[in-house]
């Protein structure tokens, strides 16, 4: 039988001299079979390839050799490949420059390889003398490249590995893998030729000195990924896995709000009108708060507050759940955009993560954003299911999605563009032609978004928004979308004090450049354009904002849809580099995205220990001043002028109302420098600066200790 035995070397120079000496023992015999051994020297640079020149120049007996030089380096499954295609044979194999299960073990290979096509070897004596962290390390890869890939070999990685002509021949031309990751790769096409494949139980002799590096690692647990990600996948165990994932994810960052936070500020506000809702059910449509045309938050409040009363804990539940939901629609619509599961990965954690956006779940008056961004997400993902599978249910699941956003938050206005955006990303990869029901969804879609937007123009005409400083329009709006943008990835606020007009300009044409250099350069990849999109466009909203600099950051809560499109970016960028990452073990941008990801993140943490303690403590105490009183005693509440969020009365006739009890006419707020007369039957609900909490009095003297400097 024609035998070729590949043997990679990559600086080898150390050990060639044993394995020669292993070599010429071995073959001091005839032997029954034909053996060739094919030396591949991948791009060595400490004297290889001489010895090996050395050694394939002299007269050999019961054994023929071949030398391959690589004039650099390309891996050790290039290596073994560019063996493999030098020569033809009967069985084929390759073996660890080391010979660790030495050359003995090639007669028993052979001859299991006639009732099999595929041979493997795992150690005989399992124990090794590695160190601690190598032993971790490997059982940690072998764990992972189990579980994500299901391959069936007890030891994949295993140095000595044989095949048969006809099985070679099906499988070679499928080999992608370069380096490390060959084998893995090798044992999976042969799984999917449902190949005979046997486990060869060999002797096995340890040697020190490796030249597997930490580098190697790394890369071939970027290589795994890489792999894993082109196998099926069943799609419902994918869903309930990436469902279970992100909600252990969400709840461990953000599960501590449930015990320590509170109400505050336009909650209030929202119970208040929550109340009203369950006192008159159709007032649902009509209430609202400023100019906000917000249904679905007066149902969410009257819901909440119906089923479990006043009690935040269960509210900030619901915050995390839907923030979990919109995390795992993220991951979905990526799958279905990308038909990549590392990108639905990397989506769904980076939204779960929420970086910059964290407001949203913290802050239950927040999380119109987070209901808006789950509407908006879903009616993304039924689009691009009808577009691919042409069921009716779709058209139905995405019109009501759209509905629900429409009816949750001003936001939504900018969901028609995305779902063209999400349609044509989609059509460019697979140019499906247009459904009826497609065509109706879009004529359907764009009639609710004219709708709204008449509608949006007209609450604001009615509030007189446009004509009082809430909002305007002008070049500082425009100017603010680099600094809006850059802050989804780098947290701004941290440096937004060192900034000033010269270098805030040169900050935001870096943006800018940069931004145009990763379009052009990213352009094609699936996801991008739908990214770019959901940043650009959720931030456009905020242009009207008026602001004290140009440059200054967001506020949380509004980065929140924004921050979806900067997840689909980060995602799409990291895992293409990582599945095309040939050259370097971890490619520069890659290591930028990640950083960028923790300094997000990190952010987020020290934003909300600082900020939130206070807040909390506002909501409580205003609550506990609240349940104090009763309105058969205390007819009449007057509320001081100077308090936590001065501008907003609504929240505390909210409190007062939900707590005890209390109407709007019951309660008095008193201008600057106005007293009034207080006794048992007129209190004043004020705010301690010092204790910085709310509290309660009827002594007329506390006006003179409120105004003392």
């Amino acid at each position: 039988m024609q035998v070729a035995l590949v043997i990679p070397c990559y600086n080898e120079a150390p050990r060639l001299s044993a394995t020669f000496r292993l070599i010429n023992e071995y073959f001091s015999s005839p032997n029954q079979h034909a053996i060739t051994l094919i030396f591949v020297d991948d791009g060595s640079q400490d004297g290889t390839n001489s010895q090996l020149a050395n050694f394939v120049n002299q007269p050999h007996t019961n054994f023929t050799t071949l030398l391959i030089t690589h004039p650099h380096n390309r891996g050790k499954g290039a290596a073994i490949i560019s063996g493999w295609q030098t020569t033809t044979a009967d069985a084929y194999g390759f073996s660890d420059a080391d010979l660790a299960y030495g050359l003995t073990a090639i007669e028993p290979s052979i001859s299991t390889l006639t009732n099999h096509d595929a041979i493997i070897a795992k150690r005989l004596d399992q124990q090794t003398q590695y160190s601690f962290s190598r032993n971790i390390s490997s059982r940690f890869l072998h764990f992972i490249t189990r579980h994500l890939t299901g391959v069936k070999a007890t030891s994949p990685q295993s140095g000595w590995k044989f095949v048969n002509h006809l099985t070679l021949t099906k499988i070679l031309p499928k080999l992608t893998q370069d380096r490390f990751a060959f084998d893995l790769e090798f044992l999976l096409l042969l799984q999917a030729e449902q190949a005979a494949i046997h486990e060869l139980a060999l002797p096995f002799t340890q040697h020190t000195n490796s030249s597997v590096k930490t580098r190697d690692g790394i890369r071939y647990l970027t290589d795994l990924l890489a792999i894993s990600d082109s196998l099926p996948y069943n799609r419902p165990t994918l869903y309930r896995q990436l469902a279970l994932g992100i909600l252990l994810v969400s709840f461990a960052l953000y599960g501590w709000i449930i015990y320590y936070g509170y109400f505050f500020s336009d909650d209030f506000t929202g119970l208040w009108q929550g109340s009203q809702v369950l006192n008159n059910f159709s007032s649902f449509l009509s209430i609202h708060g400023a100019t906000f045309f917000s249904p679905i938050i007066n149902l969410y409040y009257a819901t909440g507050l119906g089923l479990f009363g006043p009690s935040a804990p269960l509210f900030f539940i619901s915050n995390i759940l839907i923030h979990a939901a919109v995390a795992w629609l993220a991951g979905l619509l990526a799958l279905e955009i990308t038909n990549s599961r590392l990108n639905a990965w990397a989506t769904a954690l980076l939204v779960a993560i929420a970086g910059s956006s964290y407001e949203a779940i913290v802050w239950i008056g927040a999380n119109m954003h987070s209901l808006a961004t789950l509407s908006i997400i879903a009616a993304l993902y039924c689009t691009v299911r009808l577009y691919k599978t042409a069921k009716w249910h779709w058209l139905i699941l995405g019109l009501l999605s759209q509905l629900i956003a429409y009816g949750t938050k001003e936001i939504s206005i900018v969901l028609l563009p995305f779902i063209v955006i999400a349609i044509w990303s989609i059509w460019r990869q697979h140019k499906f032609s247009f459904s009826p029901h497609l065509s109706k969804f879009l004529i359907a879609s764009s009639f609710l978004w004219s709708a709204y937007v008449a509608l949006e123009f007209i609450l604001k005409r009615i509030g007189q928004s446009f004509a009082v400083n809430n909002y305007s329009l002008d070049w500082p709006g425009f100017a603010r979308i680099p600094f809006a943008f850059l802050d989804l990835f780098l947290p701004l606020q941290a440096v937004d004090q060192l900034l000033s007009p010269l270098t805030a300009t040169i900050l935001g044409l870096a943006t800018i450049v940069t931004s145009y250099y990763l379009i052009k350069k990213y352009w094609r990849l699936p996801a991008l354009p739908l990214a770019f999109t959901v940043c650009l466009l959720g931030i456009l909203p905020t242009i009207f904002f008026t602001v004290t600099n140009w440059w200054e950051p967001l506020a949380s809560r509004y980065t929140y849809l924004p921050h979806l499109g900067a997840s689909l970016l980060i995602s799409g960028i990291l895992i293409f580099t990582i599945k095309h990452n040939k050259q370097r073990v971890v490619h520069a941008l890659t290591a930028i995205l990640i950083v960028v990801s923790i300094a997000q993140f990190i952010f987020m943490i020290r934003a909300v220990t600082t900020e939130y303690a206070y807040v909390y403590k506002t909501g409580s105490t205003l609550a506990h001043a609240a349940r104090l009183l009763d309105p058969t005693t205390v007819p009449t509440v007057y509320i001081h002028p100077e308090h936590p969020f001065r501008h907003n009365q609504s929240h505390i006739i909210g409190a007062l109302n939900i707590y005890a009890n209390y109407q709007q006419s019951q309660i008095i707020f008193l201008e600057p420098n106005e007293r009034a007369a207080l006794s048992p039957s007129a209190m004043l609900l004020y705010w301690e600066p010092e204790a910085r909490q709310y509290e309660l009095t009827s002594h007329d003297d506390i006006f003179d200790i409120l105004t003392q400097p």
